[in-house]
């Protein structure tokens, strides 16, 4: 049992979070001696859990300015990140040499003891804390100036689930907090799926190798670097079950999960009428306009029924209408109505024609009887300047005399964006135009805020059109025994407008399950029950224990959690191995008491990554910029080991989203060995006050600088 000071100097830890994620690597006897971090290695292994995915993320570090330091110094990385509050810290391995050491499990107040002691006799731990409210903190140690240190994180992260599809977005927080990225991001996904089915967003055409690992099949890839970090999702696009009971025994106790698509168990006699309207830039986003288009029609199966009806209308010189009749949205129907639109040789000189499509889309709705709703698809941004999108606004409401049917917006641009300042915030692309047109129509936005994913974003709109469910209870009856210990992914007395819900608890008895579901949709009452046989139960394994005692830890640790309920914590967190604010993962260096893990597997070895190639005759020697800040030009001063190679190394601008606003023209210098090119913001589009990011890549390496922008 731990004693009640020990409870005491942990709050004292707890209490003092970092307000700010950032990433260094310093001296530790000098801290204000520091560096920027440099990623050298990022892959992902994936594993579909359910409703939740194990997610290793593996990473290695280095100093992005080795010579900060002098060559003996011993440097230690720190990094205070945040995560969402779903996620779950559930591993940390540390590379020492090429051992890898698993880290062990302490209370809090042990491991720091520990930790700090460690550093003092220069040894080789890894620790990361959970300082509360979804912050954390990693540090790892010791670095040589030049040396790259591995870790590898496991996460617990919830999938999106619709009808068609599972995805689920990789944690990248630390990964955002280095300077640069050298390597190129590796993905090994484990899955029976055909390969073709399963898409990384961003990127609209992977080529997947397949093979297996202890009888386990995946699939692996590897994506070019841009030099920046970038966000993931991996999206499986398979048809979903409705609903889904998954079971899991240790022996003491037992635990299930619910996975229910609540849109599908619902009869209601409600109808409604939408039209869709497409817009598109496609230099705006990773989509193309077939994946796009079938997605929609995927979507349209999945979130309308067959008593419901639809169209579709496509923005061009003139609108390009799928008919000049509303469709019934039975799959059949939907099916033949988007292979004959598909096959019009106009949509391939579509463009946009904002204006133009939302009036003809007003007298389309207008004569019609039935409730009618619009959801707009987007890429473009022709009114991203204020004063146009206010003047089209306000002709909207002049043309429809103020009676605008509700339009939902899916603005799937996702780069490229114009940037326009007013009321104190920047509005990205058409943001602004958006916001008011949905507001004055009571309809709702989804855009590059809500997901990086253009395909979550489609389907979150179409939720959003779909309507919500509120107070929804799910109640599990169980044969001879009863539930209990339940958290559910939805407040229950809200409304729920995901496709998804999920629920998990422990439970005796056994099989069947009747799963009583009842609720309020658009103002109708709906019950349903529905018997779940043992021969249709899933079988889970004990991540979903995990997962059940990492909502029993939230539960605990909010409020103000007496001595017991802390004990109660550290027993539960060391025991299952799901990171507290009163535990910590501690790696240390192999020794007598202390063994290399004999049966850990390096997952990041199996992935294709190329190595950093830097040749000894080839080395970028200084890159720097005057002034900084600047204002409307700065200079930038290149120096590099060789002959400069226009057609081969490049200078981009990126902004702090990691968007590109500049390719540099440097073919005048090829052939030098240093050289000054300047950026001038009056020739760049929509350069707002703040910090950017100078990328210099060549064929062996990549060196980025910061500077900033005033007005």
């Amino acid at each position: 049992m731990y004693k009640s000071i020990i409870a005491i100097l942990f709050f004292g830890i707890i209490s003092i979070s970092a307000n700010a994620q950032y990433m260094r690597i310093s001296n530790p006897d000098r801290t204000w001696q520091n560096t920027g971090v440099t990623l050298t290695e990022n892959v992902y292994s994936v594993t579909d859990k359910g409703a939740y995915s194990e997610v290793n993320s593996y990473l290695s570090f280095k100093s992005d300015n080795p010579n900060e330091f002098a060559a003996g110094t011993q440097i230690e990385l720190y990094a205070y990140f945040r995560l969402p509050e779903t996620y779950e810290i559930t591993n940390l391995w540390l590379w020492v040499g090429d051992e890898i050491m698993e880290a062990r499990m302490y209370d809090r107040w042990t491991a720091e003891r520990i930790y700090e002691g460690i550093v003092n006799r220069r040894k080789d731990p890894a620790i990361i804390y959970k300082n509360g409210d979804g912050w954390y903190e990693l540090r790892i140690y010791p670095f040589k100036p030049t040396e790259e240190r591995k870790i590898r994180l496991t996460y617990l992260v919830p999938n999106t689930v619709n009808s068609s599809s599972k995805s689920v977005r990789l944690p990248d927080q630390l990964q955002k907090l280095t300077t640069s990225e050298t390597a190129d991001p590796g993905f090994l996904i484990f899955t029976d799926s055909n390969a073709e089915k399963v898409k990384i967003s961003g990127e609209s055409s992977v080529t997947f190798e397949s093979g297996s690992l202890e009888e386990r099949p995946f699939i692996k890839t590897t994506i070019p670097s841009s030099g920046y970090v970038r966000s993931f999702s991996i999206t499986h696009q398979e048809k979903q079950d409705s609903i889904q009971v998954r079971t899991y025994d240790d022996g003491t106790d037992k635990y299930f999960d619910i996975s229910l698509l609540p849109f599908e168990l619902i009869d209601s006699e409600f109808t409604q009428n939408v039209l869709v309207l497409v817009d598109l830039d496609m230099n705006n986003t990773n989509l193309v306009e077939t994946d796009l288009m079938q997605n929609v029609q995927e979507q349209l199966k999945t979130y309308l029924s067959d008593k419901d009806s639809f169209n579709v209308f496509f923005s061009g010189l003139t609108t390009l209408k799928m008919s000049d009749e509303w469709i019934l949205a039975n799959d059949a129907t939907i099916d033949s109505a988007f292979t004959a639109f598909l096959e019009n040789e106009d949509l391939e000189s579509a463009f946009s024609n904002m204006d133009n499509l939302l009036t003809d889309a007003y007298d389309f709705t207008e004569s019609s009887e039935q409730n009618s709703s619009i959801l707009l698809i987007a890429s473009s941004q022709n009114y991203s300047n204020i004063e146009n999108a206010n003047t089209l606004l306000d002709a909207l409401v002049d043309y429809a005399g103020g009676n605008f049917p509700t339009v939902h917006v899916a603005d799937i641009q996702t780069k490229n964006f114009n940037y326009e300042w007013r009321n104190g915030r920047y509005y990205l692309g058409n943001e602004y135009f958006y916001l008011n047109l949905t507001r004055d129509t009571a309809g709702e936005l989804t855009d590059h805020n809500d997901s990086s994913n253009e395909y979550e974003i489609l389907s979150t709109s179409l939720q959003k059109v779909n309507g919500a469910i509120s107070d929804m209870e799910v109640y599990p009856l169980i044969n001879g025994g009863f539930s209990y210990g339940r958290y559910t992914s939805e407040d229950e007395n809200s409304s729920l407008s995901s496709s998804s819900y999920y629920q998990l608890g422990k439970f005796t008895g056994a099989a069947p399950f009747d799963i009583q579901i009842s609720g309020f949709y658009r103002d109708e009452v709906f019950s349903k029950q529905i018997t779940v046989a043992e021969e249709d139960l899933s079988p889970a394994d004990s991540v979903l224990k995990k997962i059940w005692v990492g909502q029993r830890i939230k539960q605990l640790e909010n409020g103000n959690p007496s001595n017991e309920e802390i004990e109660d914590i550290i027993e539960m967190s060391l025991e299952n191995r799901v990171l507290s604010r009163y535990t910590s993962f501690l790696a240390l260096e192999p020794s007598d008491t202390v063994f290399a893990c004999a049966t850990c597997i390096d997952e990041s070895a199996i992935v294709p990554i190329e190595e950093e190639i830097v040749p000894e005759s080839f080395e970028i020697d200084s890159l720097s910029a005057y002034p900084n800040p600047f204002n409307p030009s700065v200079n930038i001063n290149v120096e590099v080991s060789e002959l400069w190679d226009a057609s081969t190394s490049s200078i981009e601008i990126y902004n702090i989203i990691g968007q590109k606003v500049a390719t540099l023209n440097t073919q005048e210098f090829s052939g030098l060995k240093n050289f000054q090119v300047s950026w001038d913001v009056n020739n760049s589009t929509n350069i707002a006050t703040g910090v950017y990011l100078v990328v210099l890549k060549t064929p062996y390496t990549i060196k980025t600088l910061k500077i900033t922008y005033l007005k």
